[in-house]
């Protein structure tokens, strides 16, 4: 399963140019980088142009990342492809997708249909389901929303009584509905624009190193917000 897919280049190419352009970046833990290829053919010397990604982790978690994106890839089109994984490096390559992500105001009017694809996108997504992955539920939830009273507590005095008295709204409202607990699938636990690519009439879901299995609601919740 460390083996490459198909990149578009074959052991007959050959790499005579290489751009680099990091994309992001987070000290200590991970870096992703872009890289342009120019590649030309033995039989053809007509160049062309390739783009890959590399991510660069501080420990072995892009290997987890790499074998969950292969599982997703394979069962929803609008996920990030996945290349490699070099255990060595730490590094995982994946596919270049096409288009660019986009912010509500501008993207909803230039395409009205925009709700649609993400909703198809994120639909299919979610009904992905993944084996032995850590699972987010609620009760994961409110603990955050717990450690959060905490933090406000002793580092944001002023804002702790309005914090607890949404903790208190929270645990109130989610406790009047009969919530179907058995619902399991795919979430990404990142959703938000910056993590879609909108290429024409087609949405792709970027970003999967929080990816689990759990309650998709707590993915539409948190891209709602």
């Amino acid at each position: 399963n460390r083996q490459p897919n198909s990149a578009g280049i074959s052991t007959n190419d050959k790499v005579d140019a290489v751009s680099a352009q990091v994309m992001h970046y987070l000290p200590e833990q991970s870096c992703m980088m872009r890289y342009d290829l120019t590649v030309t053919t033995a039989t053809d010397t007509t160049s062309r142009q390739h783009c890959v990604f590399g991510k660069t982790y501080n420990d072995l978690k892009g290997d987890a990342t790499f074998r969950m994106m292969a599982r997703l890839a394979s069962r929803s089109p609008y996920c990030s492809k996945p290349l490699y994984y070099d255990p060595k490096l730490r590094t995982l390559w994946q596919c270049a997708l096409p288009g660019q992500t986009l912010e509500w105001h501008s993207g909803l009017t230039r395409q009205p249909e925009l709700p649609h694809l993400l909703a198809r996108c994120i639909a299919a997504f979610h009904n992905s389901p993944i084996d032995g992955e850590a699972v987010y539920d609620f009760d994961t939830i409110f603990k955050q929303l717990d450690a959060c009273l905490r933090l406000t507590a002793t580092q944001e005095p002023s804002l702790h009584a309005a914090v607890t008295h949404l903790h208190e709204n929270l645990a109130h409202s989610h406790g009047q509905i009969a919530w179907n607990h058995d619902r399991r699938g795919a979430v990404h636990l990142d959703l938000k624009m910056a993590n879609l690519l909108v290429a024409q009439d087609t949405v792709f879901l970027i970003d999967m190193d929080s990816a689990g299995l759990g309650d998709p609601i707590a993915d539409t919740g948190s891209f709602i917000a």
